[in-house]
């Protein structure tokens, strides 16, 4: 990898979070005094699993969204998923992080579309 776990996760929901066209603009540095709802996220889980039918992928991320200056977090949230993977390989428990991750994310955009009305 050339960038960390963190900055390719980021990646991935700005990504995710365009194509879902949740906002006009959605960008991963805006100046401060443009109104925003901005995202953040711990990941508490992202690991290689062994499990009784081979290999799998965990990811489980803490996400939370404020909006301006509220004192209490638009959506506040940790979303999970194990996905198998489909073979042996690091190249498939890849797969299964990529098709886990985009479980997780899809999840917390679909909440936080809904908090946005």
């Amino acid at each position: 990898w050339n960038d960390p776990p963190g900055r390719l996760l980021q990646r991935r929901l700005v990504r995710q979070l365009r194509a879902a066209r949740i906002a006009p603009v959605i960008a991963d540095r805006l100046p401060s005094r443009i109104d925003q709802v901005r995202v953040t996220g711990l990941v508490e889980r992202f690991e290689r699993v062994r499990t009784d039918a081979g290999w799998a992928a965990a990811v489980r991320l803490e996400l939370r969204a404020d909006a301006g200056d509220a004192q209490l977090p638009v959506l506040l949230g940790t979303y999970e998923a194990q996905v198998a993977a489909d073979g042996e390989s690091m190249q498939a428990t890849v797969r299964a992080f990529a098709t886990a991750t985009d479980e997780v994310l899809a999840r917390f955009i679909g909440e936080l579309a809904a908090t946005r009305g």
